[in-house]
């Protein structure tokens, strides 16, 4: 692990630190671009203990000077290197960005953190900031966000299979739970039942569940796409239809995909499909 994070700490830096480029013949007028200077850590610190500080002390060095493109940058570096401290650290670092140029951070914070598309997205970070900045629409968007955070029990509910028997979420025993909320026809569906292919093993052996649940209303649409999905998934439907309703869970937008340990505890939330993967590879 060390190894891993003193490499993430070097590809950072060569990525986002940077001081001025240097001028090209002719190009007098042109302005130079203004990077954020990542902060160095102090050299006795284990790499674990400098990943922690670079992240603590990311935003430091925020100047307004710094131009959009690399304000931008420093953002998706941030985002990425986040996965290598704890959650709290990086709200906190979060917190401490938007604090200081709010203007600029809340766009990007939206772009990379809670659009549903975006590699990066985390609900839960976006929900922390959301609750920090406490405007009546930003609370109510803070309440949304903090349905099911990481760490802790997946809400529970039912669902209803093809052949009519009712099933609770946590009836499914298996030592991890992919809960995957999809609707017939969506191409990015596909894609995902497809990726899930790799875990094809795991399932069959019971290592892994897949509950796999459409939250809409055309039950004809869903019951002739059921031979799109393997066998040996959980796959049903909202029978009394609140999944929908953004009072258990919040799915912005399908396809959604988390991940349950044993417990139904949220290791993942909304996760996109390769953080997924890597994350149950790594722990099967």
């Amino acid at each position: 692990m060390k190894k891993v994070l003193i490499i993430g700490l070097a590809v950072l830096g060569l990525v986002s630190c940077g001081g001025r480029a240097p001028k090209a013949k002719g190009a007098g007028k042109t302005p130079a671009k203004v990077e954020l200077q990542l902060p160095s850590p102090p050299g006795m610190l284990s790499g674990q203990e400098q990943a922690e500080y670079v992240v603590e002390n990311y935003w430091q060095n925020y100047k307004a000077e710094i131009d959009s493109v690399s304000l931008e940058q420093a953002f998706s570096n941030w985002c990425a290197f986040t996965g290598y401290v704890s959650r709290d650290i990086s709200i906190k670092s979060l917190i401490k960005a938007y604090d200081k140029a709010p203007e600029r951070i809340l766009p990007l914070a939206e772009k990379y953190l809670y659009d549903p598309n975006s590699p990066y997205r985390d609900e839960d970070f976006y929900g922390a900031l959301a609750s920090h900045i406490g405007t009546p629409e930003m609370r109510e968007l803070a309440k949304l966000c903090a349905l099911n955070p990481v760490g802790s029990k997946a809400a529970d509910f039912v669902f209803e299979d093809s052949r009519g028997r009712r099933h609770h979420l946590y009836d499914i025993n298996a030592p991890y739970t992919i809960l995957f909320f999809s609707n017939p026809g969506c191409n990015a569906c596909k894609e995902i039942i497809d990726e899930l292919a790799v875990f094809a093993e795991p399932i069959a052996a019971g290592a892994v569940a897949v509950v796999n649940i459409y939250i809409d209303e055309d039950l004809d649409a869903w019951r002739e796409y059921l031979p799109a999905y393997p066998k040996t998934w959980n796959t049903g439907f909202d029978p009394l239809l609140v999944l929908r309703k953004d009072t258990v869970y919040h799915i912005r937008a399908i396809p959604s995909v988390y991940l349950l340990s044993a417990d139904k505890t949220v290791i993942l939330k909304d996760a996109p499909t390769e953080r997924l993967i890597q994350t149950l590879e790594n722990s099967l």
